[in-house]
């Protein structure tokens, strides 16, 4: 990997610091109680993942909490499965939001995002398309809707609702 190439690292610039220097636009963190117990889960095994988070109850919680807090504004939902996605779609359609899932061999892929720039669908929910070369300074709001261990996963998440754009105050997590 990349640490038997490079040994030293000469310069970080870390997620605070470009918030600091105003180069990103502030966040706001949001944490949402579903009642979810990971114990003894492992984070790679998807479908056992899938079985305890992608479930109507907590799908519509999330949903809930989306009108809550950041009703009408465009974001973007991280789920753990393409399933989970689509479920989480048709919660959020069920509270009356303008949802999409969205997933890499979608073949409406490219209608789907460009609806969600063009503002027609308000929140897009994918299993790891949209964080790494997705960037649409305009999403105000990233719901983690899965879990993770990996800081540099957890960053490129989040990172999507940090772009700066025109009257956004703030990115909500």
């Amino acid at each position: 990997g990349v640490g038997d190439a490079f040994k030293i690292m000469c310069y970080e610039y870390s997620l605070q610091q470009a918030i600091n220097d105003c180069v990103l636009c502030p966040i706001t963190c949001i944490q949402i109680e579903t009642h979810l117990d990971l114990t003894g889960v492992d984070p790679d095994d998807e479908d056992a993942l899938e079985k305890i988070i992608d479930t109507p109850d907590r799908n519509r919680i999330v949903a809930e909490k989306y009108r809550e807090h950041l009703d009408g504004k465009p974001a973007i939902v991280f789920g753990v499965s393409i399933a989970h996605a689509r479920n989480m779609a048709a919660a959020l359609v069920g509270q009356g939001v303008n949802a999409e899932a969205v997933w890499g061999v979608d073949k409406e892929r490219k209608r789907k995002i460009d609806g969600f720039k063009a503002g027609a669908i308000q929140v897009l929910c994918n299993k790891d398309l949209l964080t790494e070369g997705f960037n649409y300074p305009a999403v105000e709001g990233v719901l983690l809707n899965r879990p993770t261990e990996s800081r540099g996963l957890f960053a490129q998440m989040i990172g999507r609702a940090t772009r700066r754009f025109p009257g956004k105050e703030c990115g909500k997590v």
